[in-house]
């Protein structure tokens, strides 16, 4: 980005600012009465002709005041925005709609989505684990047809994944009960990533004693354990707060409105956003087109990692229209993650 000079900073701030609380353009004449800059409508004209020139304003029709744009809005976030930390009375407020979860890590994932709206006023939404960083509590399997048996995987913090694997051995009621009951025996509290090497090493280890029961066992866990790891849509987002959205004047095209649910109704698109995001460090900012998702380019998206002491596990945030109050919700998110990863650390 070029630089910019301190006026142009400041009329670019008053610009985003006013765009952040009205959803309207800013005339010069409009900055000149209620800034207190002091500079005269015509130079403040000018400094706004300039930063459209550089493509950080633009007029949403002829003869009218001016509105960030995304390069504009970027600018404002990384380089003006006045971040403040969020006081006692505000961080208290998070930690009581958090921390008397007691009813396990499902439960806790959506209060925090909730939480994360309610205090934004747009839609708070959260990225559970992955099933292959929390650790087994319990593996069961079902039969359901003579080619079917239903897995349950059980972590210890409640989380509860299933699916559906053939039955390639024909197995019955109580060979499946035998096998559940020796395999939650050998696995668990490892994650899914130590439960398959375990496995393997016993398969390995037990080639020449193993009896028939459990071969059988060894092989159907293995199938179970790769399944899981393998599945692309075992990731869930929890979105809570998303009619807020409607209520923003950018939304209020039919089609528009239509096609950012369907976004939120697929979530395969979110996923991928938030699963890149956690490899990074901090609060994220994604500016509309920024994150790559036809359907939100009129969204902006704030995001920051969870953790459990030993890895990252999933991302939180908020989402809402590009002109959010950055100011407000950043630090927001960056607390409310900093609360959550340390319930899971507790847990």
């Amino acid at each position: 980005m070029e630089r910019l000079s301190k006026r142009a900073r400041e009329i670019l701030r008053f610009v985003v600012d006013e765009y952040i609380q009205t959803a309207g353009a800013t005339g010069s004449r409009t900055l000149s009465k209620r800034t207190g800059i002091g500079l005269s409508p015509a130079t403040i004209r000018n400094i706004m002709h300039d930063l459209e020139e550089q493509g950080y304003l633009k007029q949403t029709h002829v003869s009218s005041g001016r509105v960030p744009t995304e390069r504009g809005l970027r600018f404002y976030v990384d380089s003006i925005i006045n971040v403040r930390d969020l006081s006692e009375q505000e961080k208290t407020k998070i930690e009581q709609y958090l921390k008397n979860q007691d009813e396990g890590i499902s439960r806790l994932l959506r209060e925090v989505s909730r939480t994360l709206s309610n205090l934004s006023h747009y839609a708070g939404l959260i990225m559970a684990p992955k099933l292959e960083t929390i650790r087994l509590r319990h593996i069961e399997f079902v039969k359901l047809r003579d080619d079917q048996i239903l897995i349950v995987l059980i972590s210890q913090t409640g989380i509860v994944q299933n699916w559906l694997i053939g039955d390639e051995f024909n197995l019955d009621d109580d060979t499946l009960l035998r096998m559940t009951n020796y395999l939650n025996i050998l696995l668990e509290g490892q994650t899914l990533f130590e439960i398959r090497q375990k496995i393997l090493e016993e398969m390995q280890a037990e080639k020449a004693k193993v009896d028939q029961m459990m071969k059988q066992a060894l092989v159907l866990g293995k199938t179970a354990i790769e399944a899981s790891l393998g599945r692309p849509g075992a990731r869930e987002v929890i979105i809570e707060g998303k009619n807020n959205i409607l209520e923003e004047p950018a939304f209020k095209d039919i089609e528009k409105m239509k096609a950012i649910f369907n976004t939120f109704e697929e979530k395969s698109k979110l996923v991928k956003l938030l699963d890149e995001s956690l490899t990074a460090r901090g609060v994220q900012v994604y500016i509309g087109s920024e994150s790559q998702l036809e359907d939100f380019s009129d969204l902006s998206l704030i995001t920051a990692n969870y953790d459990n002491g030993a890895s990252v596990l999933g991302t939180l945030g908020v989402l809402g229209p590009t002109r959010m109050n950055y100011s407000k919700v950043i630090p927001v998110v960056d607390y409310t993650a900093e609360l959550v990863s340390e319930i899971l650390r507790s847990m």
